[in-house]
């Protein structure tokens, strides 16, 4: 493999980590929203753009659950590990 070669793929290494650091990133953010909110619709609409990013976000969709009183969510969360675990 040629010089040029491996700077390429160290490169796209390089752009892989940092996607996956955003991507964890924003999972994060939307874990403190869901987490914060005091309002279930937010609660469940958080937990729906985190399934977007699939087993990476099941901690933070479980810790939205754990930490509310509102047992729809608590149901709402359970449903929607089931369904990325079912889609991976």
């Amino acid at each position: 493999m040629s010089d040029d070669e491996m700077e390429k793929i160290e490169e796209l290494e390089q752009i892989a980590k940092m996607e996956q650091i955003e991507q964890m990133e924003q999972i994060e953010k939307l874990q403190d929203v869901g987490v914060r909110t005091t309002y279930l619709e937010v609660k469940k609409k958080t937990m729906d753009a985190l399934a977007e990013y699939g087993n990476k976000a099941i901690p933070a969709i479980t810790k939205i659950a754990d930490r509310t009183s509102y047992e729809d969510v608590k149901i709402h969360a359970m449903e929607t590990v089931k369904k990325i675990k079912e889609n991976e």
